[in-house]
C-alpha cells in the first residue's frame, strides 16, 4: 500500500506562531462523600483528570466520580484536581477529544483543528488544520500523533511538523499504533489490517487475536479435575492459556455456522451462550465457586450489574472502570460502532490494582473458541473497546471465615448471592504463634474441616 508525504511542515510553523491564548483558570467546588468514589481516587495515581464533559448516558460513571459538575457545559474540555476537587475549563473552545502525553493535552478543536495546551490552558497552540474533512480517532505514541482527516490516515511528527499520509479509508471506525512503524485500522469494523508504513506491507489480523502484550503462559494441556479446596486465579487450570472452550478441547470446527443446539458445532455451550459470552459467564461465576449455574443471567437492575453503558474516552477512564470493577469482574464490551444493542466481546478482568496495563482472560479471541490471557494498555484497550455495555461484579467485602488451614473465605454481601472467594492466610506473629491477620486463625488451632 503506498502512502505519500503531506507536505504541512510550513503551515504547522506558522500555526504554532500563533498562541490561541489559553482562558483564565475558574474553580468549581465539588462535595463527595461517597465512600467508594473516595477509594477509586485513593487508588489511581493521579492529580489531574481531564474530561470532556458530557451529559450523555455513558459518562454517567464519571460524572460520579467527579461529582457536582453543575457549572460545566457540555462539549468543553475541564481539569479536575483530585486532591482539592476543584474543576477548571481548559479552553474556550469546544473540544471533541484529546490525548495526553506527559503533562500535554492534544485536543481537536470544533471537529477540525489539533491544539496543543497544558492542564491549565495557559499555553494553546494549533499545530494542525484539517485538509480533508473532520478530525478523529486521534492517538499519541512515541513521539508523533496519527489521526484521521477525513478518512486519509495522517501521522504527524511533533518533533519537525512533518505530515505523512499512510492510507485512506472512506468509512475509519478503527486506528491505533502498535510499534513507531505500524498501526493497526480497520474500515466498517471488518478486518483488521497491520499496516508497516517504513516497509510498504499490509497484513490482516483478528480484531482481539493482536494484544501489545500477549501472556508467556506455556500450558499446552486441559488440566482437569479442578479443586474446590484452592483459591481460584486465572487462567483457570482447565483453560489454561492457548486452549480452546469448545466440547472437545480442539479448535472450533464450523465457526461461522455455529449455534446453540447440540451438534450445531463443538463449541460448549455455558449457560445458554457460546464461545467468548459463554466462556466469559464460565469464568465469572468459576471465580465465585458458583458452577455449575442454571439460574437466570443477571438483569440489568441486579446490584451485581454495577457499570451500566460507559464511554471510554482516556486511559484514566478505564482505570476508574477497572478499580470499580475489580479483579474476577465481567464486562461485555462493543467496538468502536459505538452500538450498545451489539455487543461484540465479553472478557473478565484478569488484573487488579492501578497499573498502567489491563490483563483479561478471554474465549474467542481466535475466531475458533481460542483462549488466552492478553495483556493491554490501557490505550490500547479503549481504542479496541470504547464501550462498556455493562460490568458486573460481585462484593467480596465481608469480613472473612475461617475456611481452612490454608485460607479463610469471603461471601458475597449481595442480598441473596452464594458466591464466594477463598484467600490465603496472612500471618503475623502474635507471641508465639503465627495469626492469619484477617480472620484470626492460629497455626497451633487444630485444623478447621473445610466449610461452605
Amino acid at each position: 500500500m503506498k502512502y505519500r508525504r503531506v507536505l504541512c511542515i510550513l503551515l504547522a510553523l506558522c500555526l504554532c506562531g500563533a498562541s490561541m491564548g489559553g482562558p483564565s483558570v475558574y474553580a468549581v467546588s465539588t462535595d463527595l462523600e461517597d465512600e467508594s468514589i473516595t477509594d477509586i481516587r485513593s487508588e489511581i495515581d493521579l492529580q489531574y483528570y481531564p474530561f470532556v464533559y458530557t451529559e450523555d448516558e455513558g459518562f454517567a460513571l464519571f460524572r460520579e466520580v467527579i461529582g457536582d459538575c453543575s457549572s460545566c457545559i457540555p462539549g468543553y474540555l475541564y481539569v479536575q484536581d483530585w486532591n482539592t476537587r476543584e474543576i477548571w475549563k481548559v479552553l474556550d473552545e469546544p473540544v471533541t477529544l484529546y490525548r495526553m502525553d506527559g503533562d500535554t493535552l492534544y485536543c481537536i478543536v470544533d471537529g477540525n483543528r489539533i491544539v496543543r495546551t497544558d492542564y491549565f490552558g495557559s499555553t494553546a497552540e494549533e499545530i494542525y488544520k484539517s485538509t480533508y474533512g473532520d478530525i478523529s480517532l486521534l492517538e499519541c505514541f512515541d513521539g508523533a500523533l496519527t489521526f484521521s482527516d477525513g478518512g486519509h490516515v495522517i501521522r504527524f511528527d511533533l518533533t519537525n511538523s512533518a505530515c505523512d499520509e499512510l492510507l485512506f479509508c472512506d468509512n475509519l471506525t478503527y486506528l491505533f499504533p502498535i510499534a513507531d512503524n505500524k498501526i493497526e485500522w480497520s474500515c466498517n469494523d471488518e478486518d483488521v489490517f497491520i499496516l508497516d508504513y517504513t516497509k510498504n506491507t499490509t497484513e490482516t489480523t483478528s480484531f482481539v487475536m493482536l494484544p501489545l502484550v500477549e501472556s508467556k503462559n506455556e500450558v499446552d494441556e486441559i488440566v482437569a479435575p479442578f479443586n474446590y479446596s484452592e483459591n481460584v486465579t486465572f487462567p483457570l487450570p482447565e483453560y489454561p492459556d492457548g486452549s480452546y472452550f469448545t466440547d472437545n478441547g480442539m479448535p472450533c470446527e464450523d465457526h461461522k455456522h455455529c449455534s446453540y443446539l447440540p451438534d450445531g458445532c463443538n463449541c460448549k455451550v455455558y449457560r445458554s451462550s457460546i464461545q467468548c459470552l459463554g466462556f466469559a459467564k464460565y469464568a465469572f461465576d468459576r471465580y465465585a465457586n458458583l458452577y455449575p449455574s442454571n439460574r437466570s443471567w443477571y438483569s440489568q437492575n441486579d446490584p451485581h450489574v454495577i457499570v451500566k453503558r460507559a464511554t471510554l474516552s482516556s486511559d484514566a477512564d478505564v482505570q476508574i472502570l477497572l478499580n470499580k470493577l475489580k479483579y474476577g469482574a465481567y464486562m461485555r464490551l462493543t467496538r468502536p460502532s459505538g452500538d450498545y444493542a451489539i455487543g461484540d466481546h465479553s472478557v473478565v478482568i484478569a488484573s487488579s490494582g492501578a497499573s498502567s496495563t489491563v490483563t483479561c482472560y478471554e474465549g474467542n479471541v481466535d475466531g475458533q473458541c481460542g483462549v488466552k490471557m492478553v495483556k493491554y494498555t490501557l490505550a490500547s484497550f479503549r481504542a479496541k473497546f470504547p464501550f462498556v455495555i455493562h460490568g458486573i461484579s460481585h462484593d467480596f467485602s465481608s469480613n472473612p471465615t475461617i475456611y481452612s488451614a490454608r485460607s479463610h473465605m469471603r461471601h458475597c454481601t449481595y442480598s441473596g448471592c452464594e458466591g464466594y472467594i477463598l484467600e490465603s492466610h496472612y500471618f503475623v506473629t502474635s507471641g508465639d504463634k503465627k495469626v492469619c491477620k484477617f480472620c484470626g486463625y492460629s497455626d497451633q488451632s487444630p485444623i478447621p474441616v473445610p466449610v461452605g
